[in-house]
């Protein structure tokens, strides 16, 4: 034999990470003043899929929970912070503006 067991090494392949996607920020004007946000974000943060579609009166009855308090979203259980009040409160104004 050419060389025995305890000299060869068995090397790892490490896989190179990969950087996330980002997703590029939406521009929206809103009373004169420009508003900028994540495309999709109110979905990850709810985590429902990328081709869900909101409801405005889900949307009313998610809007009406304290900051703080829990909550329960299509079977997952969330707390309301600051940010999910924002995104919730962003996408109700833009439902109502398409109009």
């Amino acid at each position: 034999m050419y060389g025995s067991t305890s000299t060869m090494r068995k090397v790892k392949k490490v896989r190179k990470a990969t950087a996330p996607v980002r997703k590029k920020k939406e521009v929206v004007e809103l009373g004169g003043e420009k508003v900028e946000f994540k495309k999709g974000g109110l979905k990850k943060s709810l985590d429902v899929p990328e081709d869900y579609t909101f409801k405005k009166s889900e949307l009313e009855r998610l809007k009406g929970h304290e900051v703080g308090k829990k909550f329960q979203f299509k079977g997952k259980k969330f707390t309301m912070d600051e940010k999910l009040k924002k995104q919730i409160t962003l996408a109700l104004t833009l439902m109502s503006s398409k109009k």
